[in-house]
């Protein structure tokens, strides 16, 4: 992930002091991503990653590291935190959180054959399954897919009114979703590849809840089908009938959830689409990433724009 703040030697040493963990061997920085700064540690008694928490305050850790405990303690493939020496799931240092968790051995995934397509529907489905049972101490982080409020302030900023128009029309959209009847759960928020790990063709981990919320449970699903079922950025649906026939083996959707999840895949894309957007109108991260990206979530936008309904998919 970005290194944003760059610890030294002798700060992730003062930093290990509160944790059991060893003393440290040697630690380099992970660059990709986006919002924390994240460190592979090597000690004498294991690897670790230690995540340096840019953004986020000591309430939205709270409800994060509650989720992750409740995941690890139920079998679900997420990296544990490790607790400090008096039993805590993070500390602050200089202001900031910080939490360290168990190194998960995988790679992140680029290639998707059908085994493991298999395989990350199934951990998916186990993920969610369980997340509709959590009912969280901690105040969680409420934001629905039918709220369009940050939608509208990328629009604000953004100098191009290219966007205007299908905006428009999604307002319209969801404004059919009966949104009484679709339940509502805490999701992960960001099921897309490079929060997959994978070896051997199994999901080895589910990384990165900074997304995690309480939203209606579809749009998880709308996430995972637009970053997963776009090969070249052509809606494929022979890979939307797989997910749809594994997926359906452990949760069943009601006929309103299918019908919203239509308008959450298109909301999600029009949403990253101008995400990047304003990134390359304010001059934030790389030109040419984001390019990349804006261009990809557009494409695949165009691809389901005209769709009305979800049998249109194959769900």
């Amino acid at each position: 992930m970005a290194i944003h703040t760059k610890l030294q030697k002798s700060e992730i040493i003062e930093i290990l002091e509160n944790y059991s963990i060893g003393t440290l061997k040697s630690f380099n920085f992970f660059t990709e991503g986006v919002e924390n700064t994240n460190i592979k540690l090597i000690t004498s008694r294991n690897k670790y990653v230690l995540r340096y928490v840019e953004e986020k305050d000591v309430k939205q850790i709270l409800f994060q590291t509650e989720v992750i405990d409740f995941l690890t303690l139920n079998n679900i493939k997420t990296p544990k935190i490790i607790k400090t020496k008096d039993k805590k799931d993070f500390i602050i240092y200089k202001n900031k959180p910080i939490v360290i968790f168990q190194f998960a051995e995988g790679n992140h995934i680029k290639k998707i054959n059908k085994k493991l397509f298999v395989d990350i529907i199934k951990k998916i489905s186990l993920l969610q399954k369980k997340l509709i049972e959590f009912h969280p101490l901690n105040r969680p982080w409420i934001k629905y897919a039918t709220d369009l409020s940050y939608e509208e302030f990328l629009l604000s900023k953004i100098k191009s009114n290219k966007y205007n128009q299908e905006f428009n029309k999604l307002v319209k959209e969801l404004k059919n979703i009966n949104d009484s009847k679709l339940r509502k759960s805490i999701i992960h928020g960001d099921l897309t590849k490079v929060n997959l790990l994978a070896k051997n063709n199994k999901v080895t981990a589910i990384l990165d809840f900074d997304d995690v919320r309480q939203d209606y449970f579809v749009y998880d699903i709308a996430i995972f089908i637009v970053q997963f079922c776009f090969p070249n950025n052509k809606l494929d649906a022979d890979l939307i009938k797989i997910f749809s026939e594994e997926y359906g083996k452990l949760i069943t959707l009601s006929n309103e959830e299918k019908k919203a999840l239509l308008p959450f895949m298109k909301k999600r894309l029009l949403s990253a689409t101008l995400y990047f957007q304003y990134f390359l109108d304010t001059d934030k991260g790389d030109k040419n990433q984001n390019i990349l990206l804006r261009d990809c979530f557009w494409k695949r936008y165009l691809e389901i724009k005209e769709l009305k309904n979800y049998s249109d998919i194959v769900f």
